[in-house]
């Protein structure tokens, strides 16, 4: 995450990656996360050079994070996101984020795109959308992923799976393997396996508690 996320004015801190709390400040006319435009929202631009500029362009549209969408002059998206993809027949609105700005529900800041060619262009994470799951069957996730929580505020959701055990250490939530949940005010919790607070499936040893926020979806503690 951005732990001091402080550049001069006219310029933006930019992640070096998603596990890294280093960035780099890299000048443009605004913040695709602030969006501090007096008028319309800010945008990524093409250079001649190969590279991008943050700039102001004309207000956002109406799509919404993860809507197919067609790249215009316009953007199409809200205010925020911007209709970006792997190639012009394969485009959809991403939000722009940070580890400190959450993404809508039902989607994670988690993808770091390479705008431009380096060293000229930049990089920015994206909201992703992540599938929903049962944390009971773990379905539908793929046999390396972990159906859990990761948000107060998100359903369940499928994420690379981790190799904490039930009852080890973990510093994440996607640090546990599948079918447990990584449960803990402060780094590191605990792994625990998943219940049903008012059903099935119950603890076959130990006490059900609910997630906080939660009243379906437990662990056995």
């Amino acid at each position: 995450m951005q732990t001091a996320p402080n550049c001069p004015s006219g310029s933006e801190c930019v992640l070096n990656g998603t596990a890294s709390t280093a960035g780099t400040c890299i000048p443009g006319d605004c913040s695709l996360v602030a969006q501090n435009c007096p008028t319309g929202k800010c945008v990524l631009a093409g250079l001649s050079d190969g590279g991008v500029r943050r700039i102001c362009g004309p207000a956002g549209g109406s799509l919404t994070q993860g809507a197919i969408c067609t790249a215009a002059a316009t953007d199409p998206c809200v205010t925020g996101a911007q209709c970006i993809g792997p190639s012009s027949s394969m485009t959809t609105c991403r939000q722009y984020c940070t580890a400190m700005t959450p993404c809508p529900s039902g989607s994670l800041c988690s993808t770091l795109i390479q705008f431009g060619q380096a060293p000229a262009g930049e990089r920015h994470l994206v909201c992703t959308a992540v599938t929903q799951c049962n944390p009971f069957t773990q379905a539908p996730c793929a046999g390396n992923e972990a159906c859990v929580l990761y948000a107060a505020s998100s359903p369940p959701g499928c994420l690379p799976a981790g190799t904490g055990t039930s009852g080890g250490s973990c510093t994440s939530v996607a640090g546990c393997a599948r079918g447990l949940q990584c449960v803990g005010s402060s780094p590191p919790g605990t792994c625990r396996p998943f219940c049903n607070p008012t059903g099935s499936p119950a603890c076959t040893s130990g006490t059900c508690t609910a997630l906080p926020g939660q009243t379906m979806y437990g662990t056995c503690n």
